[in-house]
């Protein structure tokens, strides 16, 4: 997301003064291949993140306060719930809008608030305020704040995917090997990275917040997926709730640095406004998880290790767009040339249980079925009672 003018000016103040400070009392950690800290800098303590439909979340304390915060290095400024900034008594100040991947966002100016990580580092941050329950309900879990992009600009961050461990570093640490290192660009305040979407190069923004593997747009697409036939339109639900149509696609190979992943799940539309004209398309966080990484934003680099028990991206084979609902999920729309649309499915529809097994929103494993293997029937039950199936199919 992107604010313009006096206001990112505002926010960008406090933020680039202020770099974290680590506890007393850190007890070095173990992470893979990560080259020992250099003298007279504090040990390092891995931070325990949880990973809930493509995103990492972990806890830390604003102002005194135990929240839930989601990483989402392309959220240009941290963001905090305007619920969460009532209640710690927190003034607003200036209001004013900040593009975001699907449309804006009305946000007003926060004064500078201490977040405290369970490494015992401690930092100042000036958020921005926004209403975040529409992000909370389609994640299906209550999100109170985003730790932006002015945090990750005050320091290189390690995240190992595997051990659902995250490390705070300063800039310029160099991970021993098998890492390699991956030039970043500066495209305004995100951070770009060039790979290989078929036999194209392409730059696309690295974006954590993302849960999808690969975005590109239309022209894009054009170029790398020119021998893949095998598409479907489906949906993007941005931060609000907004909606707005996408394809669908698997490229059967992208290459990042020295390693080619292979399918890679691919959704093709329209970028976020501030990034037309300038690249290509995003990265998100389900691809990255196929590596352990180190983002260093101030020194421009990305180290990334290749994971040899990485999971293939866990494939759609419904073509149900299903949000969390009070009870079960939602059908927030069907996609094209799916099981789901030639089984009649119709958005506002409900699933409420699958295979007998009752659907909690706020389970991270709720929706395992949908990416079952190919040719498996699935029993299901709408919140109303009546019982329905799905046979899964890869349709895109």
């Amino acid at each position: 997301m992107l604010a313009t003018g006096d206001l990112r000016a505002q926010i960008a103040a406090v933020s680039a003064a202020t770099p974290p400070t680590r506890g007393v009392g850190s007890q070095r950690g173990e992470a893979p291949g990560l080259a020992a800290e250099p003298a007279g800098r504090r040990a390092l303590t891995p931070i325990a993140w949880e990973w809930f439909r493509g995103k990492i979340l972990l806890q830390v304390t604003i102002n005194g306060r135990r929240v839930m915060a989601f990483l989402d290095n392309a959220a240009n400024y941290s963001v905090m719930d305007r619920r969460l900034a009532s209640e710690l008594g927190l003034k607003e100040g200036a209001a004013g809008k900040i593009g975001a991947a699907v449309g804006a966002i009305d946000i007003r100016t926060l004064p500078p608030v201490s977040v405290e990580f369970t490494d015992g580092t401690r930092t100042d941050i000036r958020p921005i305020a926004a209403d975040l329950a529409a992000a909370s309900v389609l994640l299906g879990r209550p999100i109170e704040f985003v730790i932006g992009g002015d945090f990750f600009r005050k320091g290189a961050i390690g995240i190992d995917f595997p051990a659902r461990k995250l490390l705070l570093m300063g800039t310029g640490v160099r991970p021993n090997p098998p890492y390699e290192s991956i030039p970043l660009q500066q495209v305004g305040l995100d951070m770009a990275l060039s790979l290989k979407a078929g036999a194209e190069s392409v730059t696309v923004v690295l974006d954590l917040g993302s849960n999808g593997e690969l975005e590109l747009d239309e022209d894009s697409w054009k170029r790398a997926g020119a021998d893949v036939t095998l598409l479907s339109e489906g949906r993007k639900a941005g931060a609000q709730g907004q909606i707005v149509a996408q394809k669908k696609a698997h490229l059967p190979a992208v290459t990042l640095g020295s390693a080619t992943l292979s399918p890679v799940d691919v959704r093709i539309g329209p970028l976020p406004p501030h990034l037309v004209g300038k690249v290509d398309g995003m990265i998100g966080a389900n691809l990255l998880s196929r590596y352990r990484i180190v983002l260093d934003v101030p020194a421009r680099r990305l180290w990334l290790w290749r994971r040899s028990e990485a999971p293939a991206y866990p494939a759609d084979r419904t073509g149900l767009g299903l949000t969390p609902a009070v009870r079960g999920f939602r059908v927030a729309y069907v996609a094209t040339n799916s099981p789901a649309e030639r089984a009649g499915w119709k958005a506002g529809d409900t699933v409420c249980a699958a295979n007998d097994m009752q659907l909690d929103p706020a389970s991270e494993a709720a929706l395992d079925w949908v990416s079952r293997g190919a040719g498996e029937t699935v029993r299901l039950r709408t919140c109303d009672g009546k019982s329905r199936s799905l046979t899964l199919e890869n349709y895109y």
